[in-house]
């Protein structure tokens, strides 16, 4: 997963400094628009889903999923869709567990593991999406209710 996910990202960043090719297309997704971005990134899964988050948080902050959260939105679209595609996607998470967000990311890790997610916990402070191997989405949105809807946040997806 980390070599995959290097390689896409080190070409995004590429296609960002000396220009995209004719097929690329490059889109800032800022602020509050991330959350329907990555949905719809989502949705368009059918082989492979790999993310890298800092937080990712699906519960009311007491140990309780919250099903009303735009976090829980993402949780329940990768379990859909591994629903959907079964063997046929391959959905991967990286999440950060060392530091004050591990313990509310425990919980979505427990989620989606029991919803054919293959969870892997370490240390990192990234956010990125890589689906299919054709689209990345990367920038500073935590899957957090404050970053989703109330922090200045900014994005790339490119595609």
């Amino acid at each position: 997963m980390v070599t995959r996910a290097k390689l896409v990202l080190a070409f995004s960043l590429w296609v960002l400094s000396f220009g995209s090719p004719a097929e690329a297309s490059v889109r800032l997704v800022p602020d509050q628009r991330a959350l329907a971005a990555i949905l719809g990134l989502l949705d368009q899964a059918t082989s492979s889903v790999e993310l890298i988050q800092f937080s990712f948080a699906i519960d009311d902050g007491k140990g309780t999923i919250d099903r009303r959260l735009d976090s829980y939105k993402v949780a329940q679209k990768l379990a859909e869709q591994k629903k959907r595609h079964g063997s046929r996607i391959r959905i991967q998470l990286y999440l950060e567990a060392t530091r004050d967000t591990a313990e509310r990311n425990k919980i979505t890790a427990d989620f989606l593991s029991a919803h054919g997610v293959e969870v892997k916990l370490g240390a990192t402070h990234a956010k990125a999406f890589i689906v299919d191997g054709q689209s990345v989405f990367f920038g500073s949105t935590n899957l957090t209710t404050q970053s989703l809807a109330r922090n200045n946040e900014t994005n790339l997806l490119v595609e």
